[in-house]
């Protein structure tokens, strides 16, 4: 990054504040139509994500041997994008530390109705046997994880060459004769409509909070999940704290994160979250908070994300789908 633009980060920190402040308490923008494309998805040089595949019998399902000529150089963009080792996007991918154990601790505990012990030594695939759904994957951080620890994951994002990069990742890491996990190019509005109460966990990550209008997609995920699975969301609190540190430290002064990549108006706080839950039959079980310690200006491969009860920056929320 440019020393220029980095001072211009600097000097807009003030101008930012007051704007952050002004559209959360006084006026909001009005966005475009919300739809579940991954939010970092704003940096892949201002594409649009392809026109979505009506329903067929793959149902929306992205395959890499069948990319054209003119989406090559998108692909390898949006592999760079995700995957590349100076990518600003791997400080997303290093949260599957804090994330990893909620979904673990969710299955075997809420879902399967086991003890769970976070002393005990940790089975190589605690979640074999679970079938999840991973609603606005990105890039597949997260999916990737889950497969890795013996899930059926079905993974869903509006943004087909993301999707695309997904796979591809999974095929040059992995193989082709590793079961992965299933890429599918839909809304969850649509998908939902589908796949009706068909997964034990549905894991809603670093989504909601950052498109407008976010509680209207909340039914929908909601609906992806069977009597008695569970629902994880992992998403920004609407604080001061989260001013400071997710929007003007992250993006302005260590510059780590996408300009103008998250908007304070945009993140929730959990009781407005846990209020939409009980709406649709869904209990909240468990607020988490979790945040990053080590990173500064310059040693970005120092962050460390760690659990814990503050949840003024980031949190997870668990909540298990009552039986009728």
């Amino acid at each position: 990054m440019g020393l220029v633009w980095r001072l211009l980060l600097l000097a807009l920190i003030p101008l930012r504040i007051f704007l952050e402040l002004f559209w959360c308490y006084i006026w909001t923008p009005r966005d475009k139509k919300t739809r579940t494309i991954h939010p970092a998805n704003k940096a892949t040089n201002g594409r649009s994500p392809s026109t979505l595949p009506s329903s067929n019998g793959h149902d929306g399902q992205v395959d890499t041997t069948a990319v054209s000529p003119d989406k090559l150089k998108d692909l390898y963009d949006a592999l760079d994008l995700w995957w590349g080792p100076t990518s600003c996007l791997q400080v997303m991918s290093r949260m599957n530390k804090v994330r990893m154990p909620i979904i673990v601790q969710t299955y075997i505990r809420d879902v399967q109705g086991r003890q769970f012990d976070p002393s005990v030594p940790k089975e190589a695939t605690p979640l074999l046997g679970a079938r999840i759904c991973d609603v606005g994957c990105g890039g597949g951080y997260l999916t990737e994880a889950l497969v890795d620890a013996g899930a059926e994951v079905v993974a869903i994002d509006a943004n087909e060459v993301t999707l695309l990069a997904a796979k591809q990742h999974w095929t040059e890491t992995r193989g082709l004769k590793v079961n992965g996990p299933e890429y599918h190019q839909a809304l969850v509005q649509e998908f939902s409509q589908r796949h009706e109460g068909k997964f034990d966990i549905v894991v809603c990550s670093e989504l909601i909070g950052n498109v407008t209008d976010s509680m209207s997609l909340i039914p929908h995920i909601l609906k992806l999940v069977r009597e008695g699975g569970a629902v994880v969301i992992t998403t920004n609190n609407r604080t001061l704290f989260s001013l400071l540190f997710t929007i003007i430290w992250l993006e302005h002064v260590a510059a780590v994160v996408p300009f103008n990549f998250r908007h304070l108006y945009k993140f929730i706080r959990p009781q407005e979250l846990h209020r939409e839950l009980k709406k649709y039959n869904v209990e909240p079980i468990e607020t988490i908070g979790f945040l990053p310690l080590g990173l500064t200006a310059r040693l970005t491969w120092r962050l460390q994300w760690v659990l814990t009860s503050f949840t003024g920056l980031w949190y997870a929320q668990v909540a298990k789908k009552v039986f009728a």
